[in-house]
C-alpha cells in the first residue's frame, strides 16, 4: 500500500487474486486508488487496519464478480485449453 507518511492515509492498494482448481493456477493483480477523505471524516489508523477492512476498499472499486469470474475463465482455460501448438512429430 502507498500512504502519506505524515496523515497515515492509504493513498493506493496494490492487490493480487490467485485462483487455482488444483491442477492450473493464475494469478491476476493490479493498484487502485483510493478517494481521499474530506475534512472532518473519520480515518482509520494506519496501525489499525486489517486485512479485511483494506479489501472492502479494494472491491469498492473493482467489480469482484467479473475479477473473480474472468480469473476462474482463465484457469479453466490452462487446465482444459481449447487450442494447441506444436508439431506430430
Amino acid at each position: 500500500m502507498n500512504r502519506n507518511p505524515v496523515s497515515g492515509v492509504v493513498t493506493t492498494v496494490h492487490w493480487d487474486l490467485t485462483t487455482t482448481d488444483g491442477v492450473s493456477t493464475n494469478r491476476v493483480y493490479g493498484s487502485v486508488g483510493l478517494d481521499q477523505p474530506n475534512e472532518g471524516d473519520a480515518i482509520i489508523d494506519y496501525d489499525l487496519l486489517t486485512k479485511e477492512i483494506v479489501l472492502e476498499w479494494v472491491w469498492a472499486k473493482l467489480d469482484r464478480e467479473e475479477v473473480e469470474f474472468t480469473n476462474e475463465c482463465a484457469v479453466e482455460c490452462i487446465t482444459t485449453p481449447e487450442e494447441a501448438t506444436g508439431t506430430p512429430w
